[in-house]
């Protein structure tokens, strides 16, 4: 594997407005949702976490929560080129520092193409070598056929000396950062249908801009008033037997008791709730072995 070694820092504030944003939903701490209700709360992943980026929701609130790194992966396909690029920004840390790592030697050393191609970047970024830059850099080899030719990596672009039919594995870091998106007052558009199951869900539109580039995304609130009524059956796991006066708890609150047969009629929004029983003599049902706990309405 051929690895840069060499540190080279582009700042320039002027021009943050080439950087590319990107929003998507954060499945791991959405728990897979698209669509929430007006109880939850909305995780959103800005790309890159670049300073001096603001934040704004049409409805409800956005904010920052923190900043995380990711490493990533990714195969370049070049078929007869010289130019490429990468997915996401390559960056020493959230502060935006982005590390370029031209090839492993010094300027000196360069070939003469990588040095015109080198001074034309200083002339257009001029450099700043930022000692608190400590990072590995970024690693790369080439799949299978190797052009014998080392790539340079300015921000998110990869220029090679010349064309080559070839396919390029990179792997950096990049950080993003955590939005938390609350709409505690949705307002449901207009329904005239008379079933409250028919009503769309409130939109949402959170964007986040830096310099004159603007990243959106459109969140779904589902804040219709349409329930199911469900009954909540708690039995004995061994006898199959109803339990009688049984504590029954729908997404952490107390719901009510259960009937003579064991059961709770409940009206519940359609989605995903946890249950949670107990009752005297048994264990709680979170604490048993059965995996019961999640329903789906």
């Amino acid at each position: 594997m051929s690895s840069a070694s060499a540190q080279i820092v582009f700042h320039d504030d002027s021009a943050s407005e080439d950087y590319q944003l990107s929003l998507e939903l954060d499945d791991e701490h959405n728990d897979g949702k698209s669509t929430f209700r007006a109880s939850d709360t909305c995780y959103i992943r800005c790309y890159p976490a670049l300073p001096g980026i603001t934040y704004r929701a049409t409805q409800g609130s956005v904010r920052a929560i923190g900043e995380y790194p990711q490493r990533i992966d990714e195969t370049i396909t070049f078929a007869n080129s010289d130019r490429g690029s990468l997915s996401g920004l390559p960056m020493t840390r959230s502060s935006g520092v982005i590390p370029t790592s031209p090839v492993s030697n010094t300027r000196s050393n360069l070939p003469p193409v990588y040095g015109r191609i080198f001074g034309t970047l200083i002339k257009l970024y001029p450099p700043r070598i930022n000692p608190q830059a400590r990072v590995e850099g970024i690693e790369w080899h080439w799949l299978g056929y190797d052009p014998g030719v080392e790539p340079l990596f300015a921000g998110t672009d990869i220029i090679l000396p010349h064309k080559v039919i070839a396919v390029l594995w990179v792997r950096y870091t990049t950080f993003y950062t955590l939005l938390e998106h609350t709409n505690s007052a949705p307002v449901a558009p207009p329904c005239d249908t008379g079933d409250p199951c028919d009503c769309p869900a409130a939109v949402a539109l959170v964007s986040a801009q830096l310099g004159e580039t603007v990243a959106t995304l459109t969140v779904n609130w589902d804040v219709s008033r349409c329930t199911e009524m469900t009954d909540i059956t708690v039995t004995d796991m061994c006898s199959g037997n109803p339990i009688k006066g049984a504590m029954v708890y729908v997404d952490g609150k107390y719901a009510g008791m259960t009937n003579e047969q064991g059961i709770l009629r409940l009206p519940l929004s359609p989605g995903k709730h946890t249950i949670r029983a107990t009752a005297m003599g048994y264990r709680p049902t979170d604490q048993d072995e059965v995996r019961n706990e999640e329903v789906n309405i």
